[in-house]
């Protein structure tokens, strides 16, 4: 009888929490907070983030920047109203670079992390585009525009408004060419490096500064991907090589510790096929290139080496879920280092791989920031944007289901069924 009564009232303690709660509406799905821009610094001490939220009266996203402890505690906002893009750690991190507009034009800063105003970095004619730290902190490279010429500026000024099209079936715009630069942080003075034109793609610089790894393409039509190549730059002699030939898109390398070998994602090594890309490593002094990552199925995005060149880390995203993932170079063999029902990102690791920064949701649970050691799971949660969602909002139920296509082939779906909803009731 007593258990019976207990039973009774916890379905009332339910059922009254289940009434208490609202259906999710667009508005709410508008205010939800969202957090982003995470990095870890260099040392695994601190992460900076931030934290976005409709200002329904401006009708547009407000942005504030955070700062807190990777052992958790309380955040404190460490950037004001001027905010920013791009941000990134210097490599000794004493310096947080990022991005502002200077007269419509995006420029790089450098902020102390000590604390401070921003100041101003580069005075490029155009807006800069991605960057990279040298790995000795002198440097900073990016990539750029090609500038209009004189005449091409006065047509414009003028009113001249055409717009060339591709005349393929799939064209586009014609796009203009990105080029690469390289800024030295005590004299600001800018360095072209490559100035024919190109459609500059990633690019990384080798650990000892000295060389360049970028992907690039010679045409800029919107078909024309397969079309872009891996290519190595000699910053003393300015020489370059090519280093793939094919008609498959490689991902942006990523040198490894030693300036030996880098790692790219590609979907293939031959030919543009619609599958998940994989991990290739490819030795310098041979130019011969291997898959690494042959006996993992599902999904890779982001590539980092360990300190020791042995392991490369990823996201890897496996049916509904996704985890971090080590990956032996030599054998290819894998481990999941991260065991979730979910998603997890992760935005950066410690400079020697022993701490991570990461996001972390599921079907429930909007996305919110976390730290962690890499080898041992052990996840510290540093914000938690919309508790709000689990009081208030009467969440879907979601569940995974299988079924059989042609040759057996198994597919996956998720199936989302309003709360509380009676098995039968239509």
């Amino acid at each position: 009888m007593k258990k019976t009564l207990i039973f009774m009232i916890s379905l009332c303690l339910v059922g009254t929490a289940l009434a208490d709660k609202r259906p999710m509406t667009t508005d709410d799905a508008l205010n939800m907070v969202n957090v982003g821009n995470a990095l870890i610094s260099p040392d695994g001490n601190w992460v900076f983030f931030s934290k976005s939220k409709l200002n329904w009266e401006k009708n547009k996203r407000d942005t504030k920047y955070y700062m807190i402890s990777t052992s958790g505690g309380e955040a404190f906002q460490y950037i004001g109203e001027a905010g920013g893009s791009s941000f990134e750690f210097s490599p000794d991190g004493k310096f947080l670079s990022l991005k502002r507009a200077v007269e419509k034009k995006s420029q790089i800063f450098l902020m102390p992390t000590s604390g401070g105003e921003a100041v101003q970095l580069t005075e490029h004619k155009e807006s800069v585009g991605s960057y990279l730290w040298a790995p000795d902190g002198t440097k900073i490279y990016f990539t750029a525009d090609k500038a209009f010429s004189k005449e091409e500026e006065k047509k414009i000024k003028d009113g001249e408004d055409i717009i060339f099209v591709d005349e393929a079936p799939n064209g586009q715009n014609s796009g203009r060419w990105r080029h690469l630069f390289v800024c030295d942080i005590k004299s600001k003075k800018i360095t072209p490096l490559l100035e024919e034109d190109l459609l500059i793609g990633g690019f990384d610089v080798s650990p000892d500064g000295g060389r360049i790894l970028y992907t690039s393409r010679t045409s800029n039509r919107r078909n024309d991907g397969y079309l872009s190549e891996i290519w190595l730059f000699n910053t003393d002699d300015k020489t370059k090589i090519r280093l793939t030939e094919n008609k498959a898109p490689e991902g942006t390398p990523v040198w490894a510790p030693d300036g030996k070998r880098f790692a790219y994602s590609a979907a293939d090594d031959k030919e543009w096929l619609n599958r998940n890309g994989k991990i290739w490593v490819m030795d310098l002094e041979t130019k011969k290139h291997r898959l690494v990552s042959g006996k993992f199925e599902g999904g890779i995005r982001g590539i980092t080496w360990s300190q020791d060149g042995k392991v490369i880390y990823y996201n890897g995203q496996q049916g509904t879920n996704t985890n971090l993932f080590s990956m032996d170079v030599e054998t290819g063999d894998f481990k999941k280092l991260t065991d979730v029902d979910g998603s997890i990102r992760v935005y950066g690791f410690s400079k020697d791989r022993s701490r991570m920064v990461y996001d972390f949701c599921d079907y429930t649970t909007p996305s919110d920031i976390y730290s962690s050691s890499v080898t041992d799971f052990k996840p510290v949660r540093l914000t938690d944007a919309n508790l709000w969602l689990q009081t208030e909002i009467l969440l879907a139920d979601m569940k995974i289901v299988r079924w059989k296509s042609k040759n057996d082939f198994e597919i996956e779906g998720l199936l989302h069924l309003p709360a509380g909803r009676e098995q039968g009731r239509r």
